[in-house]
């Protein structure tokens, strides 16, 4: 904004209005008139916000009108320092990405960016029951993994045998220490459970359970299913994953298992005849 522009203005300020301070009054028919609006009284205002524009660095124009705004916030700009340790002032707000790296000593952390930095801090764990991928957070560089195959299931009674079938064998149960490349994204495979076998037939295995990203593959192998004769397993049969044999112990547990990478039970010849389910491999990510 800036003074008028028109013919008929004066060259000169007009002069400052004498009498009593009080407010605009309307006309009343019959009586009191309005009050008239003095020059002096549009000059005041125009001059009072021409001030504004000049303190605050710019330069009156007649045709823009957002002027006093603008020269107002430079004002409180520059007169506001940035807020410090020692100095109270203006401060930014750190985005999420900072507050979790932690790259500045100048800015404000926030709720959100304080949740994002506790989500992603040492001993934060995500327990995985479901294939997927999962996406390294920022900062982060080393990983924990723990991986649990599916556990085989139990093998069916031998009723020709008149024999209780044997329990599967549980899934390998295993951990890692991996490096990561922040915001790389891991392929994760989770292994099934081992289903019971019917009678006279033996169990199923359970699946693997791998992790895969730029470290590799790593896997925990899966429990093999029981077998529904009796018979006596070979040294060959050993399990690389907890040192008990691929039959387990034979009958009297019919039920499926529980939890993650068990094996399930033997069918029992005097009861459940069929063999009970694995139960299914897992992962779990730790950040170190």
């Amino acid at each position: 904004m800036d003074r008028l522009q028109n013919t008929d203005l004066s060259a000169t300020p007009p002069a400052a209005t004498t009498g009593t301070t009080g407010y605009p009054r309307i006309s009343v028919p019959g009586g009191v008139t309005a009050s008239a609006m003095h020059p002096y009284y549009l000059y005041m205002l125009i001059e009072e916000l021409r001030a504004v524009i000049v303190a605050g660095g710019g330069t009156p124009a007649f045709t823009t009108l957002d002027q006093v705004q603008t020269a107002i916030a430079a004002q409180i700009t520059a007169a506001t320092p940035a807020a410090s340790e020692t100095v109270s002032g203006i401060v930014e707000l750190a985005t999420s990405a900072e507050t979790i790296t932690g790259s500045s000593s100048a800015l404000a952390v926030h709720p959100s960016g304080l949740a994002a930095a506790l989500a992603v801090g040492p001993g934060n764990q995500t327990f995985v029951s479901a294939s997927g991928t999962y996406a390294v957070p920022t900062g982060v560089t080393s990983l924990l993994l723990e991986l649990g195959a599916g556990g085989g299931g139990g093998g069916g009674a031998d009723t020709g045998a008149s024999e209780d079938g044997f329990e599967g064998h549980a899934g390998q149960q295993l951990k890692y220490v991996v490096t990561v490349t922040p915001g790389e994204t891991l392929t994760i495979t989770i292994g099934a459970a081992g289903s019971g076998g019917a009678v006279n037939t033996n169990g199923t295995a359970g699946g693997n359970t791998s992790i895969a990203g730029t470290f590799g593959t790593k896997t925990a192998t899966a429990g093999t299913g029981g077998i529904s004769i009796f018979g006596t397993p070979s040294s060959s049969e050993e399990s690389d994953g907890d040192d008990s044999l691929f039959w387990g112990t034979k009958g009297g547990l019919a039920g499926n298992a529980v939890g993650y990478s068990s094996s399930g039970g033997g069918g029992d010849f005097s009861g459940t005849q069929t063999g009970g389910n694995g139960a299914p491999g897992y992962a779990i990510i730790t950040i170190i």
